[in-house]
């Protein structure tokens, strides 16, 4: 499901856009940004991945900004099983406790 042109935000708690987007995708309850969408100088890859029975194995980030980290602050699948392939490659945020919140998003 798209986010319906609307424009959304993963923004760090010192305020630092992470990505900002009109072509998110929501699937889970999770918005995905295209990967063109996400500032990607913030972050290093991971080591840690998990698997999801439809969509594949995700690929996690880490967060470094403003002089904070934050290990595996986002994921994406880069290579996704057939059911998943509208997100493919595309970047999700975790929210919350770690600082990042998505602006934009309906509740």
């Amino acid at each position: 499901m798209a986010a319906e042109g609307r424009r959304i935000e993963a923004v760090y708690k010192d305020g630092t856009v992470l990505a900002s987007s009109t072509a998110c995708k929501s699937v889970e309850g999770n918005y995905y940004f295209p990967p063109s969408d996400v500032r990607r100088e913030h972050f290093t890859d991971s080591d840690y991945h998990t698997t999801c029975g439809w969509k594949g194995r995700a690929d996690y980030h880490n967060l470094a900004v403003g002089g904070a980290t934050v290990d595996n602050a986002c994921w994406e699948y880069p290579a996704t099983k057939d059911g998943a392939k509208h997100i493919e490659g595309y970047w999700a945020f975790y929210t919350g406790t770690n600082g990042i919140t998505v602006k934009g998003a309906r509740s």
